[in-house]
This record gives C-alpha cells, structure tokens and sequence, in this order.
C-alpha cells in the first residue's frame, strides 16, 4: 500500500485575478505574488514582485529596528539600509564612514567596540555585541550588532556584512526590572535585620532566664524542655534569617539574567536549588 496521497488534479485557472477553482475536494488555492509573475513570466510583474518583496522587507526591519550594513574594508566604503540610518539619528543616504560611526559612539564604549571590530577583521568570533551612541540631541541608544567577515583567498579581509539593531527600550525595561528587583532585595535586607534584632533580644531574654534556671537546679523540668526548645528555635530562625541576605541576590542575578535553554534548561517549577551553605556557629548551650 502506498504511503503517498493520491494525486489530484491540477485546479483549473479562473478569470479572477490570482485566485484559482476549487480542486476537487473544494479547495481554493488563492495564488502568491511569485507564483502569478512565474506563470506569466512578464518582467514587469518580476519586477513589481520583487519591489513588493522589498516593501516587506522595509516594513518587517523598521518594526524590530533592525538594519543592515556593508562595510568594504579595502576602499572604507560604508553601506547602510534606511533603517539604520534612522538607528543612528543620521539623515537617510548622507555619506557614511567608519570614523563617523565612530564619533557616535558613546566616550565609555569607543575603546571596546574599536577592539571587537579589530577582533572581526582578524577573523575571531562573531558574537553578537552591544554598545551605546549619543544622538546630536543628547539622547542616548543601545545597539547590538551582528556581522560576518569575507575574506579573499589568502586570508585578507575585504568585506564585513551585519545587521543592527536599536535595543534601547529592551535595555530600558531590563533596567527597571533590575532597579524592582533592587528595591525588593532593600525591603528584604530591612525586614531581615529588624527580624535579627527582635530574635537577639529574645535570646539576650532567654539567657537571662536560662541563668536563673542554673541557680534553681529544682526548676520545674516541663518548663525547663519548652525553654530550652524555644531557644533552639529562636537559634535556628536567626540563622536561617541570615541566609537571606545571600540568597536573595542570587535570585535577582538569575531573574536579570536569561538561561540558553540548550545549555541550562529552565526548572520544572520555581527556582533551582539553591547550594547549601556552611551553617553558622551557635551560640554555646548552658547545660542544665
């Protein structure tokens, strides 16, 4: 028995533009851009086709603000798409060079990008990286930027290809995620040390107590099990109370921080365990 479906016949052209009959399951199959200027073969229609391609193209880069670039590195030619001029605040098709790239660059970010540049020419890796400009405003934007080297036969670079993209309001909002986060570990911090304060004084009572029941050897011995075990637990609290402020700060690290899901798969549920921590001396036990 054959796996294949069967073959059907091909639908029938119709009058109207683009569209195409019911094949015999009662399908209409509506005709692509392509598929119509390849029928017709016209190359007013290829052209027209290949001018709404680039319209989407257009449309699809300046939505994710992305733009793309070529860099001819024997002439220090510079090629720019429209989107990143609007990237970099200069006005479309105005000449570019690399100097002038660089003179957007924001003072702390010049040395850094010149040596991931030098590293692209030199054929090194091509990771992606992000660096500030300054607009003529005083605006500052995040850009990321990607590339690729080509090189002629013997080794020698000749063109550098990439794409950037303006992440300045994806930076924004990871900055104030961190500033939440920031503000949310503050509150712990408080909240810990004045519940580190209540527990000592608690304690400091306790030994008091716990010294009167060493001159009182007849203190009643119920009283003196539910003393001794309020004060383990008091011992206990406060040293896991001072855990927090360690921990927390892990935690925001790690919620700033996204995880390459082929290298360190998320959690099933919450967070990873977090490693266990040397626990902290207690204070000596008056034996009674």
């Amino acid at each position: 028995m054959s796996l294949l479906a069967p073959e059907r016949p091909e639908p029938e052209a119709s009058g109207e533009e683009g569209v195409v009959r019911p094949d015999p399951a009662g399908v209409t199959h509506p005709q692509l851009p392509s598929e119509r200027a390849g029928a017709r073969g016209s190359p007013a229609e290829a052209f027209e086709q290949a001018r709404e391609a680039q319209l989407y193209l257009d449309q699809a880069a300046r939505l994710a603000s992305i733009g793309f670039w070529r860099w001819d590195v024997v002439t220090n030619a510079v090629t720019w798409s429209d989107q990143v001029y609007r990237n970099y605040g200069f006005e479309i098709g105005s000449p570019v060079t690399y100097e002038r790239i660089v003179a957007r660059l924001h003072p702390d970010d010049v040395e850094r990008h010149h040596a991931l540049t030098s590293q692209w020419l030199m054929g090194g890796p091509f990771d992606p990286f992000d660096y500030r400009i300054v607009l003529d405003d005083g605006s500052v934007r995040t850009i990321r930027a990607h590339g690729a080297l080509f090189s002629d036969a013997e080794g020698r670079p000749l063109t550098l290809y990439g794409a950037t993209q303006d992440i300045t309001r994806e930076r924004a909002l990871e900055d104030a995620q961190i500033a939440a986060l920031s503000r949310t570990y503050e509150v712990y911090r408080a909240t810990v040390w004045a519940a580190e304060h209540i527990i000592n004084t608690l304690l400091n009572q306790l030994l008091v107590v716990e010294r009167e029941m060493v001159r009182h050897p007849d203190f009643n011995p119920e009283a003196r099990r539910a003393f001794l075990e309020a004060r383990q637990q008091a011992c206990h609290l406060l040293d896991q109370l001072s855990h927090v402020p360690q921990v927390v700060p892990e935690l925001i690290e790690r919620a700033v921080q996204p995880v390459a899901p082929e290298t360190e798969p998320e959690p099933e549920a919450g967070f990873e365990p977090l490693p266990e921590k040397e626990p902290r001396q207690k204070p000596a036990t008056i034996r009674l």
